[in-house]
This record gives structure tokens, sequence and C-alpha cells, in this order.
């Protein structure tokens, strides 16, 4: 969370390899003149073409990698501008930043990665000034300059700035929970996920799916209530695949997320694990007295199935 709009300026040194290295300087100055540099600890890389594809590199499959402990643990959130990339596009250019999202403790064995442009982080600040005009009365946000734009001086303040940015917004719970804040980092890989879901395309949906649920457990906490309907689709997703030790493992991990008395994904969870394990030729005793408990608490025995449930889901 950012505590004030005051930076400390410091000299410039660019290697021979390109990296910025910063040198401490005592006058103090406003984040939102880019004329000035925060002062930051450690390495900025510089390169002069994004070479990546896609708008994020993360890996996936770390949804099922979540122990009951974790799970728990919803930690603190950090952002951090790894690099920025300067990137052509026929007579114009831009940059590039890509931002590593970290969760303390715990929930880090994967990289979570997005690249974003200015103009990215620009329409992110102007829609949430538009909606929430008293919480960020006080957000600093790097100016747009005539010129000047892609010196590494500029690129360094903007990457601090960015990250500053970030972590003070995601600090208030209305902004985090807003779709204007999703729309920036996964609504529309959610989106995307269910569109070929329900069009029967479950390779796409997949990656789509696991790349917003990655940012979800990172953004909101591995337990959100949010995290539930992404983690279902995908169960679904790899039944219907017959990748069926993968959706069981996401099955299992699912039901450690939904572990209490009330919620509406157990009972369809809980069926179809069991289907799993004869398909899998594993034991599914404990399941079937599970499924037996919940019949006898008044869970409704012949509600939608998972698939039925995440088809129905609906995205804004």
């Amino acid at each position: 969370m950012l505590s004030s709009t005051k930076v400390k300026k410091f000299g410039a040194k660019v290697d021979i390899d390109g990296t910025l290295n910063a040198e401490g300087l005592d006058s103090e100055k406003s984040l939102l003149d880019d004329s000035d540099i925060a002062r930051f600890e450690g390495n900025l890389s510089f390169s002069s073409e994004d070479k990546s594809n896609g708008n994020a590199e993360r890996e996936l499959r770390s949804s099922i990698s979540h122990g009951s402990e974790s799970l728990r643990r919803e930690g603190h959130v950090t952002f951090e501008v790894l690099s920025a990339s300067v990137t052509k596009e026929g007579l114009s250019k831009h940059v590039v930043y890509t931002v590593l999202i970290t969760r303390t403790p715990g929930m880090n064995s994967d990289d979570v990665l997005i690249k974003k442009r200015y103009s990215d982080f620009e329409k992110l600040h102007l829609a949430l000034r538009k909606a929430y005009v008293t919480q960020m009365d006080e957000v600093s946000f790097p100016k747009k300059l005539i010129a000047g734009n892609f010196t590494q001086e500029t690129i360094a303040i903007r990457s601090r700035a960015f990250e500053q940015y970030l972590s003070h917004v995601h600090s208030m719970e209305t902004i985090r929970q807003s779709l204007t804040f999703k729309e920036f980092f996964y609504q529309d890989n959610l989106r995307d996920g269910y569109k070929y879901m329900r069009n029967g395309d479950y390779k796409r949906s997949v990656v789509n799916l696991e790349n917003a649920l990655l940012l979800q457990e990172r953004l909101l906490g591995p337990s959100h209530k949010e995290v539930i309907p992404t983690c279902s689709a995908l169960t679904v997703c790899y039944n219907l695949m017959e990748q069926h030790e993968m959706a069981l493992s996401f099955a299992e991990n699912l039901l450690e997320r939904i572990d209490n008395h009330s919620n509406k994904y157990k009972m369809p969870v809980i069926k179809l694990m069991i289907r799993l394990c004869w398909r899998l030729g594993k034991d599914k005793l404990d399941l079937e007295n599970k499924l037996s408990d919940l019949r006898q608490q008044g869970f409704e025995a012949d509600g939608p199935t998972l698939h039925e449930m995440a088809v129905k889901t609906k995205i804004p």
C-alpha cells in the first residue's frame, strides 16, 4: 500500500548489458512526475523486443498442488515488475511490462506473470477513478510524457510506480472485488474459458481457465468463493477430455475448498469423484460414505451435475 506520494530520486547508471542500477540521492519529488525516479533495490531487465507469445507466462497445474494448510492461509500479495520490453508495431512502439504476482506465505511454487502496456494501466486507472472517486483520490499514477517515454529512466520510474499502484489498489477490498479490477487481470480468460467449454473446445477452455484460476488464487486467495466455479469448470473439462487422473486431482482439490455443509457444489463433486474412481480402479468407499451422509443431511440427491452447473455459470 502506498503511504506517500513522495519518492526519492536517484542517479541512474546503465551497465553495458543494459541493466539499470540505482544510486540513491536525497531529493524528494512527486511520484506523478516522470522526470523523477523511484528508488528501488535489485536490477530491472530491459530489452528492445518482446519475444514471448501471449499476454502472460505462467506455469499451469498449480491449482492441484495446494494442501489444506495453504488453503487456510490467505497471505499477502505483492507485485514486482521483472522486465520491461520496448516492442515495435509497424511505425509505432510501446513498452510491455512483465509483472510477477506473489502471495505469501506459500502458493509461489509457480510464477504467475502478466504482461501489460502503459495504456492498459492507464485504462484501469481512469476507470477506477471514475467509479471510486473517494478511494482513488490519493492514489498516484505516472503521467504520460510528450517525449522520452522509452528512456531507461522513464521505464524505471514507471516500473516502480506500477508496483506501488497495484499494491495500493489491491489493498482496498471494494476495488479488489470490482469487475474493473478483474478485467485488468483475468476476466477475459474466464469469458473465453467458459465460451470454449460450451462450444466443446475443452483444450482451449482449459488454457484460459487455468490462467484465470492462478490469478484468482493469487489476487483473491485460494479459498475465495469465486475460485470454486473456476476449479469446478476445469474438473468438468478434464473429465470430458477423458483425462481422468487430472479431473480427479482437480475434483479432490475442489472438495477441499468447499469443505462445508452448505455448498451447492459438494454433492455433484462427490458424485463425479465416485465415477472417476470407478474408471481409474481406485477405492471409492470413503466417497460413497460421504455421499450417503450428505443425503441424510438433506442435500438434494438428484440435483444438477457438475457439468450442468458449469455450463450455466454466468460470467459478467
